[in-house]
């Protein structure tokens, strides 16, 4: 997956009010940096976080032929 569908998964999940949130409680994913991440295009996700991103996704939420 790349960044950008890792943006597209998580801006979906952001669009159900507090969904995003219990997300990154559950994963122990800081909230805040995952906002950051989702405003700014420019922005990176270091390589353990997207990879415990990618492995929590739900099936609702994963792009097709992404993975």
């Amino acid at each position: 997956m790349t960044s950008d569908q890792i943006r597209c998964a998580l801006t979906k999940m952001h669009q159900t009010r507090g969904k995003l949130m219990a997300f990154c409680n559950t994963h122990k994913l800081n909230y805040n940096l995952i906002i950051k991440f989702l405003n700014d295009p420019k922005r990176q996700l270091w390589h353990d976080n997207a990879q415990r991103i990618i492995d929590a996704l739900p099936d609702e939420y994963r792009l097709e032929g992404a993975i």
